[in-house]
């Protein structure tokens, strides 16, 4: 029997493998310099306080509270508030689409879902620290964290919660005027001066909230604008003339340096 008024429930994304299940305690020097991966990242405080840059935001993590990193997200963390934090870091490989709202911004836990994502936590890590194998308890905890985001999801957005110093504000205006600018090959002069800063305080900036330099920022940002122009069926010299390229032949050198291969063989193997 079908009822008329039956309720469709579409959850379109499932847990594929855990990547690394890590329990970090550091101490209040700590910087990690970043990093970006093609899968899914969950940043845990159990305590004290952590900073996390993920690509223009800046965000300021206490205990009880979660970031996500989607896949492709450039980020970067450090101890912060002088403390030593005590972290849960997850990755993960998920098929289909996670909620939007699981994306931007920290969500702080209500003590049910601590409690619960913590037994969860320690359960996947003593079957990794342990060597166990077997597919049924890793199917189980699959099942747990699929369940867990989804419950997540259906809260809402997350609190934005960007760290509030002056530095970060200047680091996300920085970005964003490289993503205004990612068609026009911008110099580090003219994002200098479209924020207002000088060069040297542009390079600071980065140093501390992504680990790389401004200028190979950019450059990352304009490599993946290129390649969602080429995947879209683009050819190399449009997509060159597009975005402001001296000329094919060096969006080629530029695509090789990034892809390892020139444009023509990339879009072969798309």
């Amino acid at each position: 029997m079908i009822l008329s008024n039956a309720i469709r429930v579409e959850n379109d994304f499932s847990i594929l493998a855990f990547n690394t299940v890590l329990d970090y305690r550091w101490d209040a020097e700590f910087v990690f310099l970043g990093e970006q991966h093609d899968f899914w990242e969950i940043v845990y405080v159990l305590s004290g306080e952590v900073e996390c840059a993920e690509d223009e935001r800046v965000y300021q993590l206490r205990a009880g509270e979660m970031l996500l990193h989607a896949p492709m997200e450039f980020h970067k963390i450090r101890s912060a508030a002088n403390t030593e934090p005590h972290l849960y870091v997850l990755t993960f490989a998920a098929r289909g689409a996670l909620p939007d709202s699981l994306k931007d911004g920290i969500f702080c836990l209500s003590d049910t879902d601590r409690e619960r994502y913590e037994a969860f936590f320690k359960e996947l890590h003593s079957l990794y620290v342990d060597g166990q194998t077997g597919e049924d308890p890793k199917r189980y905890c699959a099942f747990e964290l699929a369940s867990f985001l989804f419950r997540l999801a259906l809260k809402g957005k997350p609190a934005s919660n960007y760290s509030h110093e002056l530095t970060a504000k200047e680091y996300r205006r920085a970005v964003n005027a490289m993503q205004q600018g990612l068609y026009d090959n911008l110099t580090l002069a003219q994002i200098a001066a479209t924020c207002h800063i000088s060069i040297s305080y542009l390079k600071v900036l980065f140093a501390r909230y992504a680990g790389i330099s401004p200028k190979a920022y950019y450059s990352k940002m304009r490599y993946n604008e290129a390649l969602n122009l080429l995947k879209k069926g683009l050819s190399a010299a449009e997509v060159a003339a597009r975005m402001n390229f001296s000329s094919p032949n060096y969006f080629s050198v530029f695509m090789k340096r990034y892809a390892g291969l020139p444009p023509a063989k990339f879009v072969k193997r798309l």
